[in-house]
């Protein structure tokens, strides 16, 4: 199997435009590698691809769930390695782009079992409150409760479910076991300076309200109700508080809107803050290489401005770097997963907020 390509890194940092460049270029197809885009009608929430940007090049697995749908990790990577497995097949190079570590890691490393749910412990769990059931989570896997917004319940309480069953931590299980994807793997994380990039996010949460997210918002409350499952997620979870403090859309103010905005841009700058903290350390953990301007044992102590250790590549430069992955490390012989840090202002240009 060719080299897949990933393209991962925090929110706000052009991973959907550099992906589409980069398909473009080398023949590639598209694959979904967030949670929240599985999901059809989260367009705006999501900051899903457009039609127009989805009909240039092959895109899968964006939208094909519907918002009440149960769908997990293990199913995901089931998912994700029978269509990378496709696309390979057909000679495309499949090009992996989301923002999720937990995804990302489980599909390259594999999984170890997960416990399958248990409809008593669960009844259980949903009982209690979902800040309480976030605060436990924190208490058996902190790893896992930081991913995760406290008012996502239904993601706790399965996280919550694993922990109870097996004894061990949701995120140790998703970071490795049997199924790992068999082939190298070149992961290219755009880093901008970080102030920088706090601006790109308070952006695009603006630009989130102006195209109706709190319209999309009271489209899948209306149609889904309780059994929404991204009622917790990164965006939405603000804008359902926002609309159940209101009567409907039309009753927000600009004022009003542009707070909702700045609740949405906090926390998903809180969560771009930890996955620059993973792309810092955790390569480096799961014996993956890093190609950066500085030494990795400096990636690793976090001692740096995360621009720092940017690469200022072009285009060319990295399709050339992915033709020349080898498929294997030649000392270990397992499958090389190499992370390319890379500039992202000098690569997409300032302007590029998806």
């Amino acid at each position: 199997m060719i080299p897949s390509l990933f393209i991962s890194g925090p929110t706000g940092s052009g991973k959907s435009t550099l992906a589409l460049r980069l398909a473009v270029e080398c023949g590639g197809e598209i694959i979904n590698g967030d949670s929240v885009q599985l999901y059809r009608d989260h367009e705006i929430g999501s900051a899903m691809p457009s039609g127009e940007e989805q009909a240039v090049v092959p895109h899968h697995l964006f939208g094909v769930l519907p918002g009440d749908a149960d769908f997990d990790v293990k199913q995901y990577v089931e998912l994700a390695r029978s269509t990378i497995d496709d696309v390979s097949s057909r000679g495309a190079r499949p090009i992996v782009v989301g923002g999720s570590p937990l995804y990302l890691q489980a599909l390259l490393e594999g999984l170890s079992l997960l416990p399958a749910a248990d409809s008593e412990l669960r009844a259980e769990l949903e009982q209690e409150e979902t800040e309480k059931l976030h605060d436990k989570l924190h208490q058996l896997d902190s790893e896992r409760a930081e991913q995760l917004h406290q008012n996502d319940r239904v993601r706790v309480i399965r996280a919550l479910e694993v922990c109870l069953l097996s004894g061990k931590r949701y995120s140790e299980l998703c970071r490795g076991g049997e199924g790992g994807l068999p082939s190298s793997a070149m992961i290219v994380v755009p880093v901008w300076p970080r102030e920088e990039l706090y601006h790109r996010i308070n952006t695009r949460a603006r630009e989130m309200i102006q195209r109706g997210l709190l319209r999309e918002t009271l489209g899948l409350l209306e149609q889904y109700g309780e059994h929404w499952r991204n009622v917790g997620a990164l965006g939405y979870a603000q804008a359902v508080s926002a609309v159940q403090r209101s009567t409907g859309e039309e009753a927000f103010s600009p004022e009003e809107q542009e707070a909702v905005a700045g609740e949405i841009a906090q926390a998903t700058r809180r969560y771009a803050k930890r996955q620059m903290t993973f792309w810092r350390n955790g390569p480096s953990k799961l014996g993956w290489r890093g190609k950066s301007r500085i030494p990795a044992l400096e990636v690793g102590k976090g001692v740096i401005a995360d621009h720092e250790m940017a690469l200022t590549v072009g285009m060319g430069e990295i399709l050339r770097g992915l033709s020349e992955v080898p498929n294997r490390e030649p000392a270990s012989q397992r499958f090389l997963r190499e992370v390319w840090y890379v500039d992202a202002r000098g690569l997409l240009g300032p302007d590029v907020l998806a």
